[in-house]
């Protein structure tokens, strides 16, 4: 039984009012909102990424889109982390 989890983007969506946050149901699911910062974490599939950022941003109640920047911060840890073994194996540690 083989479940595919489409491919993901994390936004993050500045809003000016709490309520506004069921209207960005429409676009990904919700992962996290701060009420005192007024912000809300989207998960929004790969999939034309750039048309829904377009129109999440054409939305009177979003201040500003800002796209995560995990994946990349999880690329460069995992490029990292096999540098340092390639590195401790060369030395025969």
């Amino acid at each position: 039984m083989d479940t595919e989890i489409p491919e993901g983007v994390g936004l993050i969506v500045y809003i000016y009012s709490p309520r506004q946050l069921r209207n960005l149901k429409q676009f990904g699911k919700t992962v996290y909102y701060s009420k005192r910062l007024r912000y809300a974490v989207l998960y929004v599939d790969s999939d034309n990424i750039d048309e829904t950022i377009k129109k999440i941003e054409s939305r009177r109640f979003v201040k500003e889109v800002i796209r995560s920047k995990f994946p990349e911060l999880l690329k460069t840890v995992n490029e990292s982390k096999l540098g340092n073994a390639k590195q401790e194996n060369d030395l025969g540690v």
